[in-house]
């Protein structure tokens, strides 16, 4: 995780060799490096293997395949393109996954009552032998405003982040003018 080793706030120590005392992080670094590309490369595989016999799900990857395919790229170029393609978004997903669960966890220890309140909705509605499913998300509506307030609590992009609308647009029914100041809702 971010943040774990002292080169994260010294930017210089990565130039210590990896023999130096105390640069272990540079192993560990190498190995979390090595099992990132063997992940993104077994998962590409894999994807690649549905899309060409034809069995597949449709995502980012094979939609991306089909706009390679037509822009003339070779196969290898076509094979970088859509494992950067994969790999920007585990790297991305594992990141805002990790802060969101340490927001998440941060929260409980600082509202336990909040936490006991969606633990005890959850006990009432799913039970102990199961795990809550997708299915469920309409009948934990507590558990679902709790995650959502935990998100605007710690948000895992920066919020506030300002847009000028490039046309005129109508939202719900409401004018938004072109040219106009427009903040997004992180949740």
């Amino acid at each position: 995780m971010p943040g774990n080793f002292l080169v994260n706030i010294l930017p210089i120590l990565r130039y210590v060799p990896s023999w130096f005392p105390g640069a272990g992080w540079k192993r560990v670094a190498r190995e979390w490096r090595e099992q990132k590309n063997k992940t993104i490369q077994d998962f590409f595989n894999k994807t690649k293997e549905q899309m060409l016999s034809g069995n597949y799900e449709p995502s980012i990857i094979t939609s991306s395949f089909a706009e390679a395919k037509a822009l003339g790229l070779s196969p290898e170029e076509i094979d970088d393109y859509l494992r950067y393609i994969g790999m920007t978004l585990f790297i991305g997903g594992t990141d805002t996954t990790a802060h969101a669960i340490l927001v998440f966890f941060l929260a409980m220890v600082h509202f336990p009552e909040a936490q006991q309140k969606a633990q005890a909705e959850i006990d009432d509605i799913i039970g102990d032998s199961r795990l809550p499913e997708i299915e469920d998300m309409d009948r934990l509506p507590y558990t679902n405003c709790l995650i959502q307030e935990v998100l605007r609590w710690g948000p895992i992009a920066p919020i506030g982040v300002s847009h000028a609308v490039s046309k005129d647009d109508f939202y719900k029914g409401f004018l938004i003018p072109k040219g106009a100041t427009v903040i997004g809702n992180v949740w």
